[in-house]
């Protein structure tokens, strides 16, 4: 590895390195600005190992700068930037999709596609071991007792007991990997809501939740029947209990306004 100056070598050949040193020439290396200040007489063999040296590490110099420098144009605006002012956006699917775009119009420059392997089943594994420890955690600290309902229609569900009128429920869908929604739900004024969505969604908006809802047909059982309600949906890699509470109160607000709502819509 080049030293960045050359003054261990200037000690070793047994002359000494000035300071502040002024370059006489932008031309000339450290080692000729410091023959022509020091004031020593150099013998031919020291001065051509010190330009050998000097000559070395404006080399080395000149190869830091060219690193990562390669300069883009844009097609679209003209304008000429460095590869590491691109803006990159990664999409994942089934394959992880990475688009890179002009820093100054956001045109897309240059597209490259990845393909990735996933285990779905693991995830899946992952994600529901992880809401049973926090529906377990939660139902513990709350003295309560939490059910579970075997999976239907790739959804697993867990009823949690508390004091509202509307039921309380931990949704996960498989199909929806790395989330889980804690939600109010209840079957009231269902077919009048059904009919307006719109204006559940503007209610719970307005309580920094979402509105869902499921319309169920059973002909073998001769059920039709509406339920929704309001929702908030969480990251299943950082769950923790104590973040119960403040979302149940959210949903509970949202659930009982948009009630009144509809009771006399």
């Amino acid at each position: 590895m080049i030293p960045s100056t050359p003054h261990s070598l200037l000690c070793h050949l047994g002359t000494h390195w000035p300071h502040n040193i002024e370059r006489t020439n932008q031309n000339d290396g450290p080692i000729d600005s410091a023959i022509a200040h020091s004031g020593h007489l150099l013998t031919p063999e020291m001065h051509a190992k010190m330009r050998k040296y000097d000559n070395a590490i404006n080399s080395f110099k000149g190869r830091q700068m060219d690193v990562g420098s390669k300069q883009i144009t844009c097609g679209q605006c003209h304008k000429t930037f460095s590869e590491r002012q691109l803006s990159s956006r990664i999409q994942l699917s089934s394959s992880s999709q990475t688009i890179e775009s002009c820093p100054f119009c956001g045109s897309q420059v240059r597209e490259t596609y990845e393909i990735r392997t996933l285990d779905h089943d693991a995830i899946i594994l992952e994600d529901i071991a992880a809401i049973d420890a926090w529906v377990d955690v939660y139902s513990k600290s709350a003295k309560i007792s939490c059910s579970s309902i075997e999976p239907k229609h790739g959804d697993t569900l867990y009823r949690i007991p508390i004091p509202s009128k509307w039921e309380c429920q931990i949704a996960y869908d498989r199909d929806r990997t790395s989330f889980v929604a804690i939600r109010l739900a209840t079957e009231k004024y269902g077919m009048k809501v059904y009919a307006d969505s719109h204006t559940l969604q503007l209610i719970c908006a307005k309580h920094g939740v979402q509105g869902f809802g499921k319309h169920r047909i059973d002909a073998l059982h001769d059920v039709d029947s509406y339920e929704w309600g309001a929702c908030v949906y969480l990251s299943t890699d950082k769950l923790c209990y104590e973040i119960f509470e403040p979302i149940l109160k959210r949903l509970t607000k949202a659930v009982d306004a948009a009630v009144a709502h509809f009771s006399v819509a």
